[in-house]
């Protein structure tokens, strides 16, 4: 049985730490705003096992125009539940979790790995590829939510 649930940021860490910065310390992992309560973390659980993490900041990136703008960070699952439809449970409950708070527009800094996900998603690429240190290729990706 699969379930999603908000959680505590410092729930995302283990496996921010396992899957997004392997080999750094587990402080490395925190990121600047996890405890303010304008963001929120999801966990994904299959049975009692967590699997699968998201986080969701409210933070404009002034490229886009609208004002109720939410960023996706450190969206991971644990590798042996890659590729089964488990990250596109966690980025729909995202979305409607965004929905019921009128966000206009949700973006992120994709890794360039993950960009075919996002596309499948109905995001749109922005920009050029850029580079984020010890972390690899990213490019920015949005997605416009309906009113």
């Amino acid at each position: 049985m699969i379930s999603i649930k908000k959680i505590v940021w410092q729930d995302t860490l283990t496996i921010r730490n396992e899957v997004l910065r392997p080999g750094k310390l587990r402080e490395e992992c925190i990121f600047d705003g996890d405890d303010d309560l304008s963001n929120f973390h999801l966990g994904l659980f299959l049975k009692d096992e967590h699997v699968g993490i998201l986080s969701v900041f409210q933070n404009s990136n002034l490229q886009f125009p609208e004002a109720r703008q939410y960023q996706l960070r450190g969206m991971a699952l644990v590798d042996e539940y890659r590729n089964q439809s488990f990250g596109t449970k966690l980025i729909e409950e995202a979305e409607l979790i965004l929905s019921s708070l009128n966000a206009e527009l949700i973006w992120c800094n994709a890794r360039k790995t993950a960009e075919k996900f996002y596309k499948n998603h109905q995001y749109k690429s922005h920009g050029e590829y850029f580079e984020i240190k010890e972390i690899g290729v990213h490019t920015i990706m949005f997605k416009k939510l309906p009113r």
